[in-house]
């Protein structure tokens, strides 16, 4: 994701550049390319969006619920 953020900011994203890692290369082709398979995902969407703002991506912390007891 963020290869593809550094191609976008240089105007330099296709559907096969950056080459995608190995690990994702078939899931990825299968989507139609880089700019499908982010454009078709909301999360990758958002993931990318951070990405070229430059704040990088963290997972979502899992909110912590309140024990009605008080602990």
């Amino acid at each position: 994701m963020a290869k593809c953020a550094v191609a976008f900011r240089s105007d330099r994203l296709t559907p096969s550049l950056p080459e995608p890692p190995n690990e994702l290369k078939g899931e990825i082709s299968s989507w139609g390319g880089n700019i499908a398979w982010i454009d078709k995902h909301t999360g990758r969407k958002s993931q990318f969006a951070k990405f070229v703002l430059g704040q990088g991506w963290t997972p979502k912390q899992p909110v912590a619920k309140l024990d009605p007891g008080g602990n």
